[in-house]
């Protein structure tokens, strides 16, 4: 028995209209308001990114450590976060300048494209009905407040969900890749 395996790139219309849809709540407003205490860490975690090439927790009025020092390692270095969210926060401001909106739109931006990114999941994990399973996961994806809420931050939770789909997509295409080549 003879299988073949079909690569189709093209975006499911739905799936399409569905992310087009759900850009506004992801974008809309991000910077009417204030970045709160865990956003700020980001932002200025981001800002030294910009000034020495690393997370530093800075000294005098400019520190941010919320533990007298303890968090910082040699030099001043900050190791109490992923690095990856003050790297991204660093890009924002220095395509955007610094803002609450710069620090929070490639956050939200990054979930924004886990909308398509869950129908890209679905339609590999989901053999026999792929299309189905890739339009709803999508429409959850782009009509759930919690996620929405947490990709409208200035925090690592979009870039962890959007890995993590990447992982769980790339890991479903090699099982089926396994499957169509199993004799």
């Amino acid at each position: 028995m003879s299988r073949t395996l079909t690569r189709t790139y093209a975006i499911d219309s739905v799936v399409g209209i569905v992310t087009l849809i759900s850009l506004p709540l992801f974008v809309y407003g991000l910077g009417s308001t204030y970045l709160w205490q865990d956003e700020a860490q980001t932002a200025l975690l981001g800002r030294s990114v910009l000034r020495y090439g690393v997370p530093m927790v800075g000294s005098g009025s400019e520190s941010l450590s919320a533990h007298m020092g303890t968090d910082a390692g040699l030099h001043g270095i900050y190791f109490q976060i992923s690095w990856l969210q003050a790297y991204m926060a660093a890009a924002s401001f220095k395509l955007f300048g610094e803002s609450s909106w710069s620090a929070r739109i490639l956050f939200a931006i990054v979930g924004w494209l886990c909308v398509p990114l869950s129908a890209w999941v679905a339609m590999r994990a989901a053999h026999s009905e792929g299309r189905v399973a890739a339009r709803i996961a999508a429409l959850f994806v782009a009509t759930s407040v919690p996620f929405i809420v947490c990709a409208r931050q200035a925090r690592y939770y979009t870039l962890t969900a959007a890995l993590v789909l990447a992982v769980a997509g790339t890991y479903a295409a090699l099982l089926r890749r396994a499957e169509m080549h199993r004799p």
